[in-house]
């Protein structure tokens, strides 16, 4: 026997997939002439043809994460541990692609060939804009985690899931105001993540809530090499005086600012306030007392695939931009 499916069927009446799928979900939206003749058309290719139709599924069989390939950060990692075990919870598959720039694939064709099987998207951790274009245009349900800084959802084609750094480096930097620290500088490649770019507004909005005029010269914003210890070591070096803090854009930036001080002046540290982003436990940065923020990796795994679900469950609802509150740890 043949299968009957939704593509046949939305050929046949001259409809969009998305009207048959609502149609034979029971979901409302849709006139009832028109669902009256999907149903009258499956039943009578069933009885002439005596085949079967293939209704969607109710939950998917299997999803796709696409992650920049980090095997040697524990942060990501920990996501993509945690998005498997939940899955796994709900027996839904899991097909992990990590990707690199020096390994890239066109997902457009690999996606939605049939030996794929994949319901949708997951994206994590991926900045590279030709390869975003691509993804926006592969006609599955996409749920992003943090994008280029330039894109929203219209540019892709499906949700995004941000962390509100502007917010909570806000709370950061306003804190170290409070505490007379007036001198404040800013360590962090803005052009690579949104998230790093939100973050920067917040260091500069609590610095203009507070008139407070951060100097130029002590923040470090440009584009990082493959080597980021002796990009940001050269312009440490450069400086011919430090600031009173330096809000880094993520616990990794602040690890490599606190060795960095450590080897050229130990007693820097007891001029200079630096705070980091992540609550990152593979840096103990909270031995050093240095404030960060938390990221709840384990619910932001198990966010992104509600939200999946409820992208591939609702297929015509208006993309959405999602901002997630995190946790200040004040140390």
């Amino acid at each position: 026997m043949k299968k009957l499916t939704m593509q046949i069927l939305a050929e046949s009446l001259k409809l969009s997939r998305v009207t048959i799928w609502k149609v034979l979900n029971g979901k409302g939206g849709v006139a009832p002439e028109t669902a009256e003749r999907v149903h009258k058309a499956v039943a009578l290719f069933q009885e002439e043809h005596k085949e079967i139709f293939v209704a969607p599924n109710a939950k998917p069989k299997q999803i796709t994460v696409i992650m920049r390939r980090v095997e040697t950060s524990m942060f990501w990692m920990s996501i993509i541990d945690q998005l498997a075990v939940d899955l796994n919870k709900q027996k839904i598959g899991l097909n992990y692609l990590p990707y690199s720039a020096s390994h890239p694939f066109s997902p457009e064709a690999f996606l939605t060939a049939p030996s794929a099987k994949t319901n949708g998207i997951i994206v994590v951790n991926i900045y590279d804009t030709e390869l975003l274009a691509k993804l926006s245009r592969v006609p599955l349900p996409k749920v992003f985690y943090d994008t280029a800084p330039q894109l929203g959802v219209a540019d892709l084609q499906g949700d995004l899931l941000l962390i509100d750094g502007r917010a909570a480096v806000e709370r950061v930097t306003a804190d170290l105001i409070q505490k007379g620290r007036k001198r404040l500088g800013f360590i962090g490649d803005i052009h690579y993540a949104r998230t790093n770019r939100m973050r920067y507004d917040g260091f500069l909005s609590a610095c203009e809530k507070s008139r407070v005029k951060p100097d130029p010269a002590f923040s470090f914003t440009k584009p990082l090499s493959d080597n980021p210890e002796t990009d940001v070591a050269d312009y440490l070096h450069s400086l011919a005086e430090l600031p009173d803090a330096l809000v880094c854009v993520n616990d990794y930036t602040a690890f490599i600012v606190l060795n960095l001080l450590r080897k050229m002046d130990p007693k820097a540290l007891e001029r200079v306030i630096i705070t980091g982003f992540d609550d990152s436990k593979e840096f103990m940065l909270e031995y050093a007392n240095i404030t960060t923020v938390r990221v709840q990796k384990s619910m932001l795994g198990r966010r992104l695939i509600n939200q999946l679900l409820y992208r591939i469950e609702n297929p015509e609802a208006d993309y959405e931009e999602i901002l997630i509150q995190p946790k200040v740890i004040f140390r």
